[in-house]
């Protein structure tokens, strides 16, 4: 506070003390106070030794060479002591903390300029499909705007990670080659589209001859069925739906997670929330479903159509909301199991 450091002396309204100095913030140690001393000091100064207390000044006034106390100050009110941020010997930021704008400013007050960390991980992302063409192309029949590029790589920006995209066409040959060259240059895999049993999904044949390891392919739970993971040594290799709102559930779900462990990030990133349904219904169905949601004043409502191609109630979302497979469904009330889904900034 702005205002003066008491010496030693009673504490009540209309006290005097002589004032001996003038410190403000920067100025070096001042003198030690003795019984019935003050000085004017200015927020951010180094306090004097045997300082009873700081008064502000809107609480005294200066008279001359003296200052009266307006009201009753208590010991100790408005100094900073030596110290108080952090106890000798106890550590600042503990192993595996993201080091968030705030504990950049903690490192920082305490004079430490680096810290050893996990470098961003290096993420190759392969958008298969002969029919898809850049935003803002005019489109011929038989086209569709490609969008799952833009969505991935905001999502790996927001979660720490480097990323470098490309496009390939269905063919066999060019998928294996882009998916090889990817390997060697990244430390994660992701591939969109390209994956399920049609004739022209290449991708796990692909992933086959260049030995990726697989762990899963396919997994019971809607959008997303067609999600793959293997390992190209200790390089995750995800392959997600080429649909859009599958794909981003599926990186939400599994490559979040995945990506967070190679940042030596602790704990997992599902964290849930369960949460009363607003004035909706869902029914349950024999596999899982993960339906966009947004949660206000402490409910959530699910949002229009959940199609696995549709991202308008995605965008919308700041939510998923887990249906369990063969749940009997649920009401308005019901407590459903709710999934941040922009985990960092949001």
């Amino acid at each position: 506070m702005d205002g003066y450091a008491l010496g030693a002396g009673p504490d009540r309204a209309g006290t005097r003390f002589e004032v001996v100095g003038h410190v403000a913030a920067g100025d070096p140690m001042p003198p030690p106070l003795a019984a019935g001393q003050a000085v004017r000091i200015l927020t951010g100064a180094p306090v004097p030794a045997e300082t009873m207390a700081i008064v502000q000044q809107e609480w005294a006034t200066r008279l001359a060479d003296h200052v009266v106390l307006e009201r009753d100050v208590n010991e100790g009110m408005h100094i900073r002591l030596k110290g108080e941020t952090l106890p000798k010997g106890a550590s600042a930021i503990e192993a595996r903390t993201i080091l968030s704008p705030a504990a950049l400013g903690f490192l920082s007050m305490l004079g430490i300029t680096e810290v050893p960390v996990h470098r961003r991980p290096r993420v190759s992302v392969l958008v298969t499909g002969s029919e898809l063409i850049a935003p803002g192309s005019p489109l011929r029949d038989g086209q569709v705007y490609e969008s799952n590029s833009a969505m991935l790589a905001s999502a790996l920006a927001r979660d720490g990670a480097e990323t470098k995209m490309a496009l390939v066409d269905d063919d066999p040959d060019r998928i294996q080659t882009a998916i090889a060259n990817a390997l060697s240059n990244c430390d994660m895999l992701l591939i969109s589209g390209g994956n399920s049993v049609g004739d022209h999904d290449h991708v796990h044949a692909a992933l086959h001859a260049l030995k990726v390891t697989e762990v899963f392919h396919h997994v019971a739970q809607k959008p997303g069925k067609p999600l793959y993971f293997g390992s190209y040594g200790r390089k995750p290799v995800f392959a997600l739906p080429g649909n859009p709102a599958a794909s981003l559930v599926c990186y939400r779900m599994y490559v979040l997670d995945a990506l967070r462990r190679m940042q030596g990030v602790a704990g997992r990133t599902d964290e849930s929330l369960a949460l009363p349904l607003a004035n909706c219904s869902v029914k349950g169905v024999e596999h899982a479903q993960f339906l966009f949601g947004r949660v206000r004043n402490g409910r959530v409502s699910i949002l229009g159509e959940q199609g696995s191609s549709m991202l308008q109630a995605a965008a919308h979302a700041n939510v998923l909301v887990h249906i369990p497979a063969r749940d009997s469904g649920r009401g308005p009330g019901d407590i459903v199991r709710t999934y941040r889904l922009w985990t960092m900034l949001q």
